[in-house]
């Protein structure tokens, strides 16, 4: 631990070049995609939470493909 006189002040912090460095390195492509997939895969818990509580409330589900296959 450090003591009060010790620590760096915020300004000189900021200043510090393993911030400067570490922000520098950071791309933003990778973080962007990785949001992406986060997003992507939130929906499709959402959208599965919602069909387990719909069949759990009695909610009918018809095959969509069946019907295609039989009118044809």
């Amino acid at each position: 631990m450090c003591t009060i006189p010790e620590r760096l002040s915020a300004s000189a912090t900021l200043t510090h070049p393993w911030l400067i460095q570490s922000a520098l390195c950071t791309e933003l492509h990778v973080t962007k995609t990785k949001l992406k997939r986060y997003v992507i895969k939130k929906r499709w818990a959402k959208a599965v939470a919602a069909v387990i509580a719909l069949k759990r409330m009695g909610a009918k589900f018809e095959d969509v493909h069946e019907e295609k296959a039989e009118k044809a």
